[in-house]
């Protein structure tokens, strides 16, 4: 059975939904490897969307990781400030609540919808 090809409004929710998704990777500081990882794309598929020739797959999952990640991205932005040091040094400290550091959990298999539920309804990190 072959996929609907998706309509022009589509691709541009996809392709705006992926530039947003890496440069939320890039404000938490993160690998090209942990990015691919958190997306659950091959390296080569995301080395497309750095170059802006493939965006997240609705279909296959990629498009809810990569709004999971948008999402905690804006939600830490919210409760830490706009300091991305701040936003990085999280992600990065064991966190109690997690069981482990966020990013170790973000790397998971759909880890990044974990660490965004958790912190949705969060009012501080202290």
């Amino acid at each position: 059975m072959q996929r609907a090809r998706p309509d022009a409004a589509e691709d541009r929710r996809a392709a705006a939904l992926t530039a947003a998704a890496l440069d939320c990777a890039q404000k938490l500081g993160l690998s090209p490897a942990d990015t691919a990882t958190l997306l659950g794309v091959p390296q080569g598929a995301f080395a497309a969307m750095k170059k802006g020739e493939r965006a997240v797959d609705g279909v296959s999952g990629e498009a809810e990781r990569a709004d999971a990640l948008v999402r905690a991205t804006k939600k830490l932005k919210a409760l830490l400030g706009d300091a991305e040091t701040n936003w990085r040094s999280w992600i990065r400290r064991e966190s109690p609540e997690l069981g482990a550091k966020p990013l170790d959990v973000m790397k998971q298999r759909d880890g990044i919808l974990k660490v965004a539920a958790f912190l949705e309804p969060r009012t501080s990190l202290a």
